[in-house]
């Protein structure tokens, strides 16, 4: 009966435990995969696509980030450090960009910016 017992307790830690990585890991990225420039493909404002991030860029490099995207339209550099699915850009901008997806060819970010919505989808350049 004790070793009945003492197996569902161990049971159950295991799967509670389990249960507690899987829900505190979300998606994880390597800032090696960020490296390069990421050219916009398409963007959306509110949900809504736009075209006034036609011709964005950003260019990852060892903790350093330049980009056109500021309210001047200006190239801003500035650092950056990655958490999780998090850019947190620290320069002009200080901005926090979320990693909604990214891969070899593609990335794509969403961040809010004057209290709107953004999302853009980038290529990389070869």
């Amino acid at each position: 009966m004790k070793i009945k017992s003492f197996s569902s307790f161990i049971l159950l830690s295991v799967f509670f435990i389990s249960f507690l990585i899987s829900c505190n890991s979300g998606p994880s990225f390597n800032s090696a995969d960020l490296n390069g420039t990421w050219n916009s493909v398409e963007a959306f404002r509110g949900g809504k696509k736009t075209e006034s991030l036609s011709n964005t860029y950003f260019t990852f490099a060892d903790g350093t980030l330049e980009t056109n995207l500021s309210l001047s339209g200006e190239v801003v550099k500035g650092n950056y450090t990655l958490e999780g699915n998090k850019i947190t850009e620290t320069g002009a901008n200080d901005l926090v960009y979320t990693i909604e997806s990214l891969n070899p060819e593609g990335l794509t970010l969403s961040f809010e910016l004057n209290s709107m919505e953004f999302k853009i989808l980038l290529d990389k350049s070869k």
